[in-house]
């Protein structure tokens, strides 16, 4: 196969194959083309499609421009305009209310839930508080009846002994800030 290199006015460097079957030009000019890297489509940033490209804004005073000009509105058409925006306005302000009803109901059926719930809660608190379970010490290696100890009834005696938990924890703060 042989090249013939010629320099041409519009493009200095194009290589002529001449003197080779159509088949060796095909085959050169399909090898030429794989070799010239172009960028995949999804890397272009502007798209070649035609329906893509901008507009262009035709020349000032160009012959056949119809420029329709906007009349203002007649005093009909402003109160009417007027009115059916007061209209709408009105429409948006019902939905605003309704919406505030509605999550103001969620809110009170919630609350009226809580209040049940607490009730209830309080209830149960009342049934349980005459029963006082027995508290075992395991600290023994040998179960006996010693490990048992009986939680006492008197309630006089329960509220005695936390008051003076309370005057201990408040003459221990004491001390601890002096």
């Amino acid at each position: 196969m042989s090249t013939l290199k010629k320099s041409l006015s519009n493009n200095a460097d194009t290589i002529v194959f001449s003197g080779s079957s159509p088949e060796d030009n095909a085959y050169a000019k399909t090898f030429w083309q794989s070799v010239q890297l172009l960028p995949p489509m999804e890397s272009r940033l502007v798209s070649s499609h035609i329906s893509q490209r901008l507009k262009t804004a035709p020349a000032f005073g160009a012959a056949g421009i119809n420029v329709n000009k906007v009349q203002p509105p007649t005093k009909e058409e402003s109160f009417e305009m007027t009115s059916y925006f007061a209209h709408v306005r009105e429409l948006q302000r019902a939905d605003e209310c309704s919406r505030l009803v509605k999550y103001s109901n969620f809110r009170q059926a919630d609350l009226a839930l809580l209040q049940k719930h607490k009730e209830i809660r309080k209830e149960r608190e009342k049934v349980s508080a005459g029963h006082t379970p027995r508290q075992r010490i395991q600290e023994c290696s040998n179960p006996s009846e010693d490990t048992i100890l009986p939680v006492s009834d008197n309630v006089e005696e329960i509220k005695q002994a936390v008051k003076e938990l309370d005057h201990f924890k408040e003459d221990k703060a004491d001390s601890d800030e002096g």
